[in-house]
């Protein structure tokens, strides 16, 4: 009896074993895209929830601060923003009231020309639109301080996001890192019981793209807003 059983056992084909194998392979495949897609997605929609995050915080350390803002330009030292030069001097302001650095300072690498191989920023809306150039930024945005709002004790740690970097190898000056994400605040003003106030509104750009120039010196960096 147990003979005949094994007997009439049918497997499967060579033809059928490598049918199904391509099948699953295919499978994989899918799957691992769209879990590679969902963690940037992941990535992006944490990012935005930290904005919300930082605009409480910037929200409470402008409420306790005191006294009268103080007032900071920038200096910098006859170096070229590109593709502006040093006429752009004192185009930056900080105010003591707010968690702010100048973006010179922080974002050198990413807007600063001094070495750092970019030839070209774009800085595109979510609406698809171009509208902001490295000079606007200069005159109208401010870098986030994230030690100033831990200092304040109004946030416990930086987001992830803001130190996370790209590398680009392979450039005759080396290997350069440029930051994921911008951090920023857009400076604004509100109605307010004794005139208008000054506020900040925290703006995030991601880089989407870091384009080679054929000389192999420079790149350009395209980042797009996201909050």
């Amino acid at each position: 009896m147990f003979r005949k059983i094994l007997l009439r056992g049918e497997g499967f084909t060579l033809i059928e074993l490598l049918a199904v194998m391509a099948i699953v392979a295919v499978l994989a495949g899918i799957i691992a895209v769209a879990v590679s897609g969902s963690g940037e997605t992941s990535k992006d929609t944490q990012t935005v929830n930290d904005g919300t995050t930082i605009e409480t915080s910037a929200a409470e350390f402008f409420g306790n601060a005191t006294g009268a803002s103080l007032v900071e330009k920038s200096s910098i030292n006859g170096s070229v923003f590109y593709p502006y030069t040093a006429g752009t001097t004192g185009a930056e302001v900080t105010s003591s009231l707010w968690p702010e650095d100048f973006i010179s300072a922080t974002y050198a690498t990413e807007l600063f020309d001094s070495g750092a191989a970019v030839s070209k920023v774009t800085l595109t809306l979510r609406d698809g639109t171009t509208a902001q150039t490295v000079k606007d930024l200069l005159e109208k945005f401010t870098a986030i301080s994230f030690s100033d709002l831990e200092d304040a004790n109004v946030l416990t740690s930086e987001p992830d996001s803001f130190a996370a970097v790209s590398e680009i190898t392979g450039l005759e000056n080396g290997t350069k890192s440029f930051r994921n994400f911008l951090w920023l605040f857009e400076k604004d003003t509100a109605a307010g019981s004794t005139g208008t106030v000054d506020s900040r509104n925290v703006v995030i750009y991601k880089l989407v793209s870091i384009t080679k120039v054929s000389d192999g010196n420079f790149v350009e960096l395209s980042y797009l807003r996201i909050f």
